[in-house]
């Protein structure tokens, strides 16, 4: 099983939220601290492959905040 984790906007959170919610089930989670204004967006896959399947197929803001992959990260 792999984390993907990446760094998004604030102003992203809850455009982002309703998008994820309109997909569920989905692999992603959003932990966002308004306090600080930061927000990560993590996905959990079985491999790095499913990972890669799912941002090709990948839609809405989704789509473009994978396609940026700013401070993608990924741990096995």
């Amino acid at each position: 099983m792999i984390k993907v984790s990446l760094n998004i906007l604030s102003k992203e959170v809850d455009a982002l939220d309703d998008f994820l919610y309109e997909i569920a089930p989905s692999p992603w989670l959003i932990i966002h601290n308004p306090e600080e204004s930061n927000a990560i967006l993590e996905g959990y896959f079985e491999s790095t492959n499913e990972f890669k399947t799912f941002r090709n197929h990948a839609s809405g803001i989704l789509k473009t905040i994978l396609e940026y992959e700013r401070d993608l990260i990924i741990k096995v």
